[in-house]
């Protein structure tokens, strides 16, 4: 399985196109989307990998870095962050802030367990994070 990070769920045309593509191509066709907002590609053959990660996915902007594993997993924010009155947060800077920021930091390498962030900005708290 490979999984696919994708920033607060964002993908461009071409990056889609692409990953359909990998799908078509490696994997069963169907690609999984995770709670995450992630892309999962199963049953691929471990010889197939090199031709996805590193030359399909980055050739678009996309990797598998830190998908998985215990580091700082993929940061989601509410779907309807911007649209429902009352709101308050603008989800892609700060998803985007936040992703440059973990993404390859050393701090993030080892946690001792997965680390996950969600941004919410209404009293609906559609990205379902805790009450502190």
């Amino acid at each position: 399985m490979v999984r696919i990070k994708i920033p607060f769920g964002g993908l461009t045309a071409n990056q889609l196109r692409r990953v359909a593509e990998l799908t078509e191509q490696y994997a069963t066709g169907v690609g999984h989307v995770t709670t995450r907002q992630d892309i999962q590609l199963h049953f691929v053959e471990l010889q197939h990998v090199p031709a996805i990660m590193p030359r399909g996915l980055a050739e678009v902007g996309l990797t598998t870095r830190e998908a998985c594993a215990n580091t700082v997993r993929n940061v989601t924010a509410c779907h309807l962050a911007g649209i429902l009155s009352g709101g308050s947060v603008r989800r892609d800077a700060l998803c985007k802030n936040r992703r440059v920021h973990l993404l390859r930091n050393p701090l993030n390498q080892s946690l001792p367990r997965k680390f996950k962030i969600a941004f919410s900005g209404c009293k609906q708290d559609c990205a379902l994070t805790p009450d502190p």
